[in-house]
């Protein structure tokens, strides 16, 4: 349990739910064969685009602190 205060603290959890949940909503949309509004894209992208973004900035972080 421990693990999870620390990835909270972290903010990783909430980072992949804000990038999970958009995706979801769009791919409901798409497998019902309604048109995914463009503003739904935009936010799915903005929201990848953070969060592997964060990723990438996570380990360059470690690589530094490690020598």
């Amino acid at each position: 349990m421990s693990k999870f205060w620390e990835l909270l603290e972290r903010s990783i959890i909430m980072q992949g739910l804000i990038t999970v949940v958009p995706l979801l909503v769009a791919c409901a949309l798409w497998a019902q064969g309604k048109a995914v509004p463009e503003t739904l894209l935009h936010v799915l992208w903005a929201a990848i685009a953070f969060w592997m973004g964060s990723k990438a900035q996570y380990t360059i972080d470690n690589k530094v602190r490690k020598g």
